[in-house]
């Protein structure tokens, strides 16, 4: 597997979240301890909370994690990305911000990917059994098939902000729940594709602990006999601390806070738009390899 380590900027010693609350509006769901989270009317300047404390706006550098080995270069351009893949409704939106001056980037191709309710990833569905599939020296599988579900990219508006409509993700061999995300700056943006450019930063998000046991505990989720990790004990949210600076904030879509009925993630990520980091590889928890369906 691959990762990029960190970008060579020093991060400044600020919680994301102290940025939720910074920024305001409603358009991100609200945060922690009822401070407003961002939203569409979202500005980089000092905003009042509402308890009348004025915070000072700050951001920092999102940590740089492993590609994984399921990564597509599809490059499809869409804000709907489930297909026909079934689950909790899931809306995300994720505000990028340069991690230096924490005004909003336009311009951002935000390329996404995650598994299904039951482990899957589209493209590799072919492989079945325990642990992670083969991979090669850059930590890429070979794909299976097709498929392109729960894979999609969407490009920043004027506010940083993009937006994706899916489905929660399940979990599969040696993993908590996680999605994965790719920005990738100076971009050649088309209505259905997105080609060039330069990615300045590859990541994975996570969700509350208390969420993804709940969400665990109903169709289609509780169908994965696959053993479900905590975000403690997974191997990559733990390592250097990253999964707690990259955890998203949920709320429910709907106020009777039932997650049948959906739910609301986002995070504000901070990036160094210039950066272009190599990739490195870190020592996963060891994994049995999995079986590939049959060639004939």
């Amino acid at each position: 597997m691959s990762e990029t380590p960190p970008n060579d900027k020093k991060p400044q010693p600020h919680s994301r979240r102290s940025l939720l609350v910074t920024l305001g509006g409603a358009g991100l769901g609200v945060a922690a301890a009822g401070s407003a989270a961002v939203g569409a009317d979202a500005r980089p300047a000092a905003a009042a909370t509402p308890s009348g404390t004025t915070v000072k706006p700050s951001c920092v550098l999102s940590p740089e994690e492993m590609t994984g080995p399921y990564y597509l270069d599809i490059d499809k351009v869409r804000h709907t990305i489930a297909e026909d893949r079934t689950g909790v409704p899931l809306e995300l939106t994720f505000m990028i911000v340069d991690s230096v001056s924490c005004r909003p980037v336009r311009n951002v191709a935000v390329d996404i990917w995650h598994c299904d309710a039951g482990g899957l990833y589209s493209g590799y569905t072919g492989y079945s059994g325990p642990g992670l599939p083969p991979t090669d020296e850059n930590g890429h599988a070979t794909p299976t098939d097709d498929t392109t579900f729960l894979r999609g990219v969407q490009v920043t508006d004027r506010l940083g902000l993009v937006r994706f409509r899916t489905v929660y993700p399940g979990w599969y061999w040696g993993r908590g729940l996680h999605i994965h995300l790719k920005t990738i700056v100076d971009a050649s943006v088309r209505p259905d594709s997105v080609t060039g450019g330069h990615v300045a930063h590859t990541g994975q998000l996570y969700f509350p602990q208390s969420v993804n046991d709940k969400v665990a505990a109903v169709p289609p989720y509780s169908s994965n006999t696959t053993p479900r990790l905590s975000n403690a004990e997974d191997f990559f949210y733990s390592m250097d601390n990253k999964g707690p600076e990259s955890t998203m904030v949920v709320t429910p879509l709907k106020g009777n806070g039932s997650i049948k009925h959906g739910l609301r993630a986002s995070i504000v990520l901070g990036i160094d738009p210039g950066a272009t980091p190599p990739p490195a590889n870190p020592t996963p928890p060891p994994t049995s390899a999995p079986t590939p369906p049959p060639t004939a």
